[in-house]
């Protein structure tokens, strides 16, 4: 039961790691192309599906599968996690907003703040994994003594 709850936290912050980490490269691609006439910037949407996915995990308290445990010797077991399934990024293009003379939709201000939010948003989920890692670190050499 223990491991099912590993499972589900760093399912679902790898997959939010994995989607801040996206959006990183597109606003960097629509930061590059600021200059470029006509150009149309790219978003990229995540957090739908990561509600969706934090969601089904607390409706449903058996959503990881069974772990099935194979001992090689009674004092000895074996754990057999598969790799979560990465759920695709949506990306979308930016259509809808204002543009200027050159057709170029890219506003300088907002990408720069989409950058500090993705990296400040980046740092926290991470830190916030490596803690909890450290803490089942912590458990396992320090639980034998």
């Amino acid at each position: 039961m223990m491991f099912d709850q590993i499972k589900k936290l760093t399912e679902v912050q790898h997959q939010a790691l994995s989607g801040l980490v996206a959006r990183q490269k597109m606003t960097a691609n629509n930061l590059a192309n600021v200059d470029t006439p006509s150009y149309k910037g790219f978003e990229v949407l995540f957090e739908g599906q990561l509600k969706d996915k934090i969601a089904q995990y607390g409706k449903d308290r058996r959503f990881v599968k069974e772990v099935p445990i194979h001992y090689t010797h009674q004092a000895h077991m074996s754990l057999d996690f598969h790799e979560p399934i990465a759920e695709p990024i949506l990306v979308r293009q930016l259509t809808d907003t204002n543009t200027r003379n050159d057709k170029n939709n890219i506003d300088l201000d907002q990408e720069m703040t989409k950058m500090a939010q993705t990296n400040l948003t980046y740092d926290a989920v991470a830190q916030t994994l490596s803690g909890k890692l450290q803490g089942l670190k912590y458990v396992i050499s320090e639980g034998g003594r």
